[in-house]
């Protein structure tokens, strides 16, 4: 498959996935300002290497617990004994924003 290279990353992510025909617009869209006025991490993009163009915009809600970048830093690692205070700590702030869904533990790819 052909695609452009460009700058790329895999976050590692606590919190909710939103998909959509259209990217979200961060400044806009009210989840998102929901999510920041809540002190959330937002992104909103897709995922690479793309395999189809009508594959779906992402938006990400929660905490980004650490990334790894495909131009430069290979290998990262998070604190095991963090993660149970981000897990409760984005669960409440998600619930005060007003996110009913159930968060996860993701693995996404992106660029920018």
């Amino acid at each position: 498959m052909d695609y452009d290279t460009k700058p790329s990353a895999c976050l590692v992510f606590f919190g909710v996935r939103y998909l959509s025909a259209e990217r979200a617009d961060e400044e806009t869209d009210p989840r998102a300002k929901a999510a920041e006025a809540h002190d959330l991490f937002v992104w909103s993009g897709k995922r690479y290497p793309p395999n189809d163009p009508a594959e779906p915009y992402f938006l990400l809600i929660g905490e980004c617990i650490n990334h790894v970048a495909f131009d430069g830093s290979c290998e990262d690692s998070a604190e095991l004994g963090e993660l149970p205070e981000v897990i409760r700590s984005t669960t409440a702030k998600l619930a005060q924003a007003g996110f009913t869904e159930t968060p996860e533990l993701w693995v996404q790819c992106k660029y920018d």
